[in-house]
């Protein structure tokens, strides 16, 4: 029984086509594409990360953009010359974020506990830098 009997496909010039199973075959291609798949990923995340000073504050950019935009818009329809608009947008937001930001750090710092020395000896001035067996 020859291959091309059995459905099997014969390229020129190879003579183990034949006695390799098709499940074999289809496997293996299957494992080239794959690994190729995987450096091309490794390569990516490889650019990305040598890019990543330029591309996050980029796409930080580009968020804000989209998201203070309908503000600017909507300043721009009331009469507001666009540039002016973009600066009030921006001005505020920077208050917004800093009223936040203010929020945040002196509810932080209320619940912070006050700091105690672990025991009495360690605050006296006279302590301070003397080895523990001369300290009196």
């Amino acid at each position: 029984m020859t291959p091309r009997s059995r459905g099997m496909q014969v390229v020129p010039g190879d003579d183990v086509g034949p006695l390799v199973p098709r499940v074999l075959r289809v496997t293996a291609a299957l494992g080239w594409r794959l690994l190729v798949v995987v450096a091309a990923v490794y390569v990516l995340g490889v650019v990305a990360g040598r890019l990543a000073a330029v591309v996050v504050p980029v796409a930080v950019a580009v968020l804000l953009a989209a998201l203070l935009s309908p503000a600017v818009q909507a300043l721009h329809r009331h009469g507001v010359p666009r540039a002016a608009a973009a600066a009030l947008v921006l001005v505020g937001g920077l208050a917004a974020l800093g009223g936040v930001l203010t929020f945040v750090i002196v509810t932080f710092v209320r619940g912070v506990p006050p700091w105690r020395p672990s025991s009495p000896r360690a605050s006296t001035p006279s302590s301070v830098g003397c080895p523990p067996d001369r300290c009196s």
